[in-house]
This record gives C-alpha cells, sequence and structure tokens, in this order.
C-alpha cells in the first residue's frame, strides 16, 4: 500500500496536537493464480482513496534534538495509528522513524488488460519512515 498526506497542525498544547489534512491511499497486487484455471501471472491496480482526514497527535521530548510520539487518525473508510521517534534536522526539517497500522475499508481493484473487478479492505502495517517540514 502507498499513502501520501498532507496535513495542517494546531498545536492544543505543549504534548498535543489536532490535525486534519487530505490523505491519499493506493494499492496493486501481483503474482500468479492458485494454478486451478491457469498458471497466468495477474496484475490488479486500485482506484486510489482521497479522504478527508481529522487526527490527534501525542508527542514527549525524549533527547535535545529527539521526540517520541503517536498519533491516530479518521477519515471515510481509513483508519491510521502510529507510534515512533523523530530526530531533529534543522529547525524546520525532522526525520521520522515509526511503526504503522493502516487499514483502508473498500479499495475497488481492477485486473490489468481485463474486465475483472472486487472490492478488499486492506490493512498495511509496519515500520516506515518519512520528512517533516515545519512553516
Amino acid at each position: 500500500m502507498k499513502t501520501q498526506e498532507f496535513n495542517i497542525l494546531y498545536k492544543i498544547d505543549k504534548n498535543i496536537s489536532f490535525y486534519t489534512g487530505i490523505i491519499k491511499a493506493s494499492s496493486s497486487i501481483t503474482g500468479a493464480d492458485n494454478g486451478t484455471i491457469t498458471d497466468y501471472p495477474y496484475s490488479y491496480t486500485a482506484d486510489a482513496k482521497n479522504a478527508m482526514q481529522f487526527g490527534l497527535i501525542g508527542n514527549t521530548k525524549i533527547g535535545a534534538k529527539t521526540t517520541a510520539y503517536a498519533s491516530f487518525a479518521v477519515a471515510s473508510d481509513i483508519t491510521d495509528w502510529k507510534i515512533g521517534v523523530s530526530q531533529q534536522i534543522t529547525p524546520n526539517l525532522e526525520f521520522n522513524l515509526d511503526y504503522r497500522n493502516i487499514k483502508v475499508n473498500d479499495i475497488s481493484y481492477t485486473e490489468d488488460n481485463a474486465n475483472y473487478k472486487f472490492t478488499r479492505d486492506v490493512t498495511s502495517k509496519g515500520l516506515g519512515y518519512g520528512i517533516t517540514h515545519k512553516f
């Protein structure tokens, strides 16, 4: 699964922020069938889901330039939570490393070069990284 986000944060206090923005989630599947009909390779592409999301972030300093954080967000058909650490690179730039769990409901897939369509709920979880720029 691939996600892209653009969010605006509002700092409620020193350790809690509210955010809202756009999240775009997309997915693809590549492989071969189980051999019951033919052994042709297949590829499915999903329609990207764009949604307005709302979330909260809690954070606490664990070093001079290092912060631990947790976030939770919801959007139409999407739930997303993560925990991680960020390291300040410059006053306005941070590198983030986190564990994320995101679930997207009802992603529509279409088989490439065919008319076959289906809908699935997709969950992705694992380690991730990113860059945060503060304006």
